[in-house]
């Protein structure tokens, strides 16, 4: 069988982007989606170009940082800083405690606009282009999902040729390790998170890899700090992760069970997808 190995966040701090590297040269990764309106997106980038065997696709920001956009432009989306409302933020509005609460708020755009999202969104992928000399090969989101948020990421991709769905042609277990967090109230403690074993769910393939020819690994690698933990409610979990893509056993695994690693990119020409 074939697996691609994913990591989401790539440019959204320093740390998650050293976390990434970290895996991509001592571990398995080798796709990652880059955010591109952070103020490490430029050297993620420059990084990311000293590895040609991985895929560099786009993870769509609109909870951190500042807009790529005129924040005058975008109203609903930043604070009156003029930085990107974070996920944090909007649950405290709300008055809910987990995301997944928020998302099921009598408001389902969050009182976002639509137009606003959508001006956003184009402009992280000029800056993707501009940045990295192509498009991406995929786009995708981060945190929370909205309507207007899923519509406005649906018509730029149209607009600009770049795939959305290439996830559903291939296995992948969007639960993973974080099946527990789904069943709280509580969200994904630093606890849950300690206490994960990531490295067990994958020897043990509780994911059901094996059992197709093509298989996706998700992940949120990154190291470690104390600026994290204000920035994402994941954080110990991704020294966790990044650490289980490095293991020696993890390696040992993948030998044992012949498995062959590919990128995104190969896995698009592989499956033929435009």
């Amino acid at each position: 069988m074939k697996l691609i190995v994913n990591s989401a966040d790539y440019g959204m701090s320093d740390c998650i982007t050293d976390g990434c590297l970290h895996a991509i040269r001592e571990g398995i990764l080798n796709t990652v989606g880059l955010m591109t309106n952070n103020a490490c997106s430029e050297r993620a980038v420059a990084e990311i170009k000293k590895f040609s065997h991985v895929t560099v696709g786009q993870e769509i920001n609109l909870v951190f940082g500042k807009p790529v956009s005129d924040p005058k432009l975008v109203p609903s989306l930043v604070n009156q800083e003029g930085r990107l409302i974070t996920t944090k933020e909007r649950m405290n509005q709300y008055g809910v405690k987990n995301l997944l609460d928020l998302e099921k708020s009598d408001d389902p755009n969050m009182g976002l606009v639509y137009e606003e999202v959508l001006l956003e969104t184009e402009n992280q992928v000029k800056r993707f282009i501009e940045m990295m000399g192509s498009k991406p090969l995929y786009i995708g989101g981060h945190s929370i999902t909205t309507p207007y948020i899923t519509k406005a990421r649906n018509e730029v991709a149209e607009k600009y040729g770049i795939n959305q769905d290439w996830k559903t042609r291939l296995h992948h277990d969007p639960q993973r390790w974080y099946q527990n967090y789904s069943k709280t109230k509580a969200g994904f403690t630093v606890e849950m998170q300690a206490n994960t074993d990531v490295v067990g769910y994958i020897l043990e393939d509780r994911g059901n890899l094996l059992k197709h020819d093509y298989s996706l690994l998700s992940t949120h690698c990154g190291f470690f700090d104390k600026d994290l933990m204000d920035l994402s409610t994941f954080h110990v979990i991704r020294g966790i992760e990044c650490s289980a893509l490095c293991d020696s056993r993890v390696k040992k695994w993948i030998e044992k069970n012949n498995i062959e690693l590919i990128n995104a990119e190969q896995f698009f020409k592989e499956m033929k997808i435009q």
